[in-house]
C-alpha cells in the first residue's frame, strides 16, 4: 500500500460520480492496493470509447490566434481571481512542432481555495470541470465531448512547482530547436504504438519532459507530471 499517495489523496466527503472515477483511476496508477470496483473500469472504458484516436497535425499558426482569443474570453470571466498570468502551454505553443489540435491553457491562481468560485464561472463559457489531479489543480475542458474538445484548461497554484515546469518546459524548446526536433521524432513513434490509448501517449512522454525541465531548472527541481 502506497500510505504517502493515500494520504494525499483523500476522497472527499459524499463525492460525485465523476470523483469516484478520478480518484480509482488515479489509485491504480499510484498505488493498486485493492483491486478497482467493476462499475469503475466500465464506466473507464465507454468513456475511452469515445475518446478520439491521437492524431498528431503540422503546427498551425492559428493556434496562437485561437488562445488569443480564448485569453480574452477567460480573463473577462475570472480575471480577479488570477494571479499568474493565463499561459500557453503544451505543444500548441511551440511553432514547428505537430501537436494535437487542443490549445492548453495554464493559469496561475494564488490557492485553489481562493480560486473555487472561478469553477463556476466558466461554465459560462463553456468550460466544463473534471476532477483530474484534484489535490492540486482544477482542470476542465471545452467542449465537454470528449471527441470535440478544443481547448484543456487547468487553474493552478503559482508555488506548485509543475506551474514553473510547464513554462520552463515550453520556454527551453522555444529557444533550442534541437529539442523540438527530438521531441517530434519522439512524438511521432510514439502515436504509431499509443493511437488508441491517450494515457498510455501521455506517459510514455514524461521521461523526455523531465530531461528537459531538468536541463532548464536543474536536476534538484521536483514536479508531478
Amino acid at each position: 500500500m502506497n500510505a504517502q499517495w493515500h494520504n494525499a489523496h483523500k476522497m472527499s466527503n459524499n463525492p460525485t460520480k465523476d470523483e469516484k472515477i478520478a480518484w480509482h483511476f488515479e489509485h491504480a496508477m499510484n498505488c493498486k492496493c485493492r483491486e478497482m470496483p467493476e462499475w469503475i473500469k466500465k464506466e473507464i472504458e465507454n468513456y475511452k470509447k469515445n475518446e478520439e484516436p491521437v492524431i498528431l497535425l503540422p503546427h498551425d499558426p492559428n493556434w496562437t490566434k485561437k488562445f488569443g482569443k480564448e485569453k480574452k474570453l477567460i480573463e473577462g470571466i475570472i480575471g480577479k481571481y488570477i494571479t499568474g498570468g493565463i499561459n500557453h502551454v503544451g505543444s500548441t505553443a511551440i511553432p514547428g512542432l505537430s501537436a494535437k489540435p487542443i490549445i492548453d491553457i495554464m493559469v496561475g491562481i494564488d490557492s485553489l481555495e481562493k480560486a473555487a468560485p472561478a469553477v463556476k464561472l466558466l461554465e459560462k463559457i463553456n468550460y466544463s470541470y473534471f476532477p483530474y489531479k484534484r489535490r492540486y489543480l482544477y482542470w476542465f475542458r471545452k467542449p465537454a465531448l470528449p471527441n470535440k474538445r478544443e481547448f484543456h484548461l487547468n487553474l493552478i497554484p503559482t508555488t506548485n512547482p509543475e506551474f514553473k515546469a510547464k513554462i520552463a518546459f515550453r520556454d527551453y524548446l522555444l529557444s533550442h530547436p534541437e529539442e523540438v526536433k527530438r521531441y517530434e521524432d519522439l512524438k511521432v513513434d510514439l502515436v504509431r504504438e499509443f493511437e488508441h490509448d491517450r494515457e498510455a501517449y501521455t506517459e510514455a512522454k514524461t521521461e523526455f519532459v523531465k530531461e528537459i525541465v531538468a536541463k532548464a531548472l536543474g536536476p534538484d527541481f521536483h514536479f508531478e507530471t
